[in-house]
């Protein structure tokens, strides 16, 4: 077969190359022919020829390319597919993301054994909506109808707790909430309880509503992950006579980084393929 390939290719390079007036040389590497044009200035393949080689072979002769999971079941179910005593784990912290290596470098010095570090899944971790929602409303100030509004479309993200208030006290606060024009306005905060009151006096009246120093959200952070207790912190503040409430997640940073070491302990205990963190070479 190479032999009567080498014909073929030789025949058509020489008819080329007379007409140009080119010197060529017919070689052949490892089964592949390959021409030598103008006394060694030049060594290349013919494409042409590199599409018959390809395609009369029954495959391709490593595995090169990336996976993208959507699914944290479908990476794990890919990597356990195709893992092999060399595959990798590789988690990026501040992505957060894990990317696989299946043709990773052996262990020892042996640089004989390198591999090609080519064929590769990667799961790039989504967010859930819920979380989403809520960290990009945390700090942002709302007045009392569109904070009453915000709290009664995500009522089932809240949940009671010791030292927290029953999601309903936190809808009702917020409906209940009531700010005149006219009065004196002050901000009071109880250091025993760790509330807020809203006081105003008008007409030798007075009137306070509690604002709780903070309610309690069991969201997920993760698509399909499983739920975190998240405590967001409320404030109180007066603009012009009318009320804003203003919430903000407590340690969302860490509470992000420890869901996701959750999620890389997971890969790791139901692939059984080191896991290292950082980037792969």
């Amino acid at each position: 077969m190479a032999l009567v390939f080498d014909k073929e290719v030789t025949a058509a390079v020489q008819a080329g190359t007379e007409a140009a007036h080119v010197e060529s040389r017919i070689y052949t590497i490892e089964g592949v022919p390959v021409v030598l044009l103008n006394q060694g200035q030049s060594l290349s393949v013919p494409a042409d020829v590199m599409k018959c080689i390809v395609a009369s072979k029954p495959g391709p002769r490593r595995r090169v390319g990336t996976s993208a999971h959507q699914d944290l079941g479908s990476f794990i179910e890919h990597v356990n597919r195709f893992k092999s005593e060399h595959t990798t784990l590789w988690a990026l912290l501040d992505e957060p993301t894990i990317t696989a290596v299946y043709d990773y470098h052996p262990a020892g010095p042996d640089t004989n054994a390198t591999q090609w570090c080519a064929h590769k899944a990667i799961y790039s971790c989504p967010l859930a909506n819920e979380w989403t929602t809520w960290t990009q409303g945390s700090g942002r100030s709302m007045a009392q109808e569109a904070f009453a509004e915000f709290v009664e479309d995500h009522l089932e993200d809240l949940t009671s707790g010791e030292g927290f208030p029953d999601p309903m006290a936190i809808l009702e606060m917020s409906r209940d909430l009531k700010v005149h024009t006219k009065g004196r306005f002050e901000r009071k905060f109880n250091k025993t309880t760790g509330e807020y009151h809203l006081v105003c006096s008008q007409e030798n009246e007075s009137s306070s509503t509690a604002i709780p120093r903070a309610f309690l959200l069991a969201i997920p952070i993760f698509k399909g992950g499983e739920l975190y207790k998240v405590e967001a912190r409320m404030r109180l503040s007066i603009h012009d006579g009318a009320a804003y409430l203003v919430y903000k997640l407590h340690r969302s940073d860490e509470l992000l980084r420890a869901a996701f070491k959750d999620v890389m302990d997971v890969v790791a205990e139901k692939t059984g393929v080191p896991l290292f963190v950082g980037s792969p070479e």
